[in-house]
């Protein structure tokens, strides 16, 4: 009783020790709470998404925004007793002042590539769109999907109305966390069949990710051989 506790690192020194996932993530929490960005979640229908959000919300790592049904979500919110979500921001894309204008920025991104002002009007009522143009926009600093849908699904809206830097490649990494430390698995869901420079950039990419995280990269390519057991053109490019 007589040892001064900073709470707020006794806490989170707690939760390292508990979480091996928070542990890793540790770094990613502090540089959040440094500053409180806003987060929009197009999936906010989902109670796992609204818990989380509950959770983010309560530990200042973000400010979340749910897109969904608006009556809907408030009203599963009051059944989970999520008090922390209080006064969060829920938005139905096609009830937002910001729909036309998201419509019309949309349209002028993609009207080269054959989308008609209607075809604008209907896929930004599509919650994927109108979140991904949101980030676009700056109205959120960051955005978390793919719960309820496919990879490509996920991707395919901010590969559309947001793209790649200009000359780079968008890649998929998974980061696995494992008893002793976490590693970073490049690409495993959007090039199918890289050729060996796009495997170098995506190799340096996903490095800077990894600084990015606080650790130190060490780059290794994984092939069906080992050191020549097998032959196959893969091998050869790997």
């Amino acid at each position: 009783a007589r040892v001064k506790l900073d709470m707020v690192e006794y806490r989170d020194r707690l939760k390292k020790m508990q979480s091996r996932s928070h542990q890793v993530m540790g770094s990613v929490f502090t540089k959040a709470k440094k500053k409180l960005v806003k987060i929009v979640f197009p999936e906010g229908h989902h109670p796992k998404i609204q818990q989380a959000a509950e959770i983010l919300r309560e530990e200042a790592i973000c400010e979340p925004i749910l897109l969904g049904p608006v009556d809907q979500i408030k009203k599963s919110i009051a059944e989970q007793r999520l008090d922390d979500l209080e006064g969060i921001t829920i938005i139905n894309p096609e009830e937002s002042p910001d729909y036309t204008r998201y419509v019309s920025r949309y349209w002028e991104v993609r009207q080269r590539r054959g989308v008609t002002y209607e075809e604008a009007r209907r896929r930004m009522r599509l919650r994927a769109y109108f979140a991904t143009t949101m980030l676009e926009q700056g109205t959120a600093d960051g955005l978390v999907t793919g719960l309820t849908t496919g990879y490509a699904d996920a991707i395919r809206p901010a590969l559309e109305v947001i793209g790649t830097r200009a000359g780079k490649r968008a890649a998929g990494v998974y980061i696995v966390v494992t008893k002793n430390d976490f590693k970073f698995f490049a690409d495993c869901t959007v090039n199918i069949e890289p050729s060996a420079d796009e495997m170098a950039e995506i190799a340096l990419a996903t490095a800077d990710l990894a600084r990015y995280f606080d650790v130190v990269p060490h780059v290794a390519m994984l092939s069906y051989s080992s050191f020549g057991s097998a032959g196959g053109a893969s091998p050869r490019k790997v």
